[in-house]
């Protein structure tokens, strides 16, 4: 009996919560598949760029907050509206975004398989941005190279940024989980 009243009220917190999804705009779903026909220059825009373009679909006050936080807890973007320092990006394109993390955290250059420091790659906006995101949420760490000391390792420091990433490391085999 338990049981069936916990479905039952689980059951109706669900109807409840998807009550707004029921009446979503045509102007969301517009704006929506816009994003997703773009061309795939970037994989995500400032919320000023999303502004610009929610006006040619007729958005109204609020309508901009209410858009990206329903797409967000779909997971078809990413928009991080509690961080206030991150509230400015929009991951339009998530795959594409992993994509990037994967590339980092796998990458080949030998600083970074090392010791886990990535260069800065200047005047890419994609790496900027996701730069920006790791060490707002405190994933990675801005390193300048006056700062860095390796011991018995002849290293070129060659860049004016780097980028502390401690997963980015690969871990020797004796330390590896199995």
């Amino acid at each position: 009996r338990e049981t069936k009243e916990t479905k039952h009220l689980l059951e109706e917190l669900v109807v409840k919560s998807m009550k707004f999804y029921d009446n979503m705009p045509l102007r969301f779903m517009i704006l929506r598949s816009a994003l997703s026909s773009e061309s795939p220059l970037s994989f995500w825009k400032t919320r000023e760029e999303l502004e610009r373009l929610s006006q040619h679909c007729n958005f109204q006050n609020g309508d901009m907050e209410n858009f990206l936080k329903l797409f967000s807890s779909y997971g078809s973007i990413l928009y991080f509206h509690d961080i206030p320092s991150l509230r400015n990006y929009v991951v339009i394109d998530v795959w594409h975004f992993t994509q990037c993390l994967h590339e980092l955290y796998y990458s080949k250059e030998e600083t970074a398989s090392k010791f886990g420091l990535l260069k800065q790659r200047v005047n890419e906006k994609d790496w900027e941005m996701i730069f920006e995101l790791l060490t707002n949420l405190q994933i990675a760490a801005e390193v300048s190279p006056n700062k860095l000391v390796f011991e018995s390792s002849h290293i070129p420091i060659d860049h004016k940024v780097y980028y502390y990433l401690p997963s980015a490391r690969e871990m020797p085999p004796e330390n590896s989980p199995s």
